[in-house]
């Protein structure tokens, strides 16, 4: 029951705020070249590597680039 009514609140919040995304989608978008999204990957609990989705808040490459936080591996 609990994971049901989880999938109902997850789904009416994106309801709710896909208008918001969109803006901000089209604002990143109309601000600079590149993605709207940046995908990373991340560890999780034991260990595990999973992935991470987020609106791009850096330059495109920024891995690329350098810095100690953006940096492989």
């Amino acid at each position: 029951m609990k994971r049901l009514v989880d999938l109902i609140a997850a789904l009416v919040g994106l309801v709710i705020l896909a208008p918001v995304f969109a803006v901000i989608a089209a604002a990143i978008k109309l601000d600079s070249r590149g993605p709207v999204f940046y995908r990373g990957e991340r560890v999780g609990q034991a260990g595990n590597p999973f992935l991470i989705f987020k609106f791009r808040t850096m330059v495109a490459n920024a891995s690329a680039l350098g810095g100690g936080l953006t940096h492989r591996d």
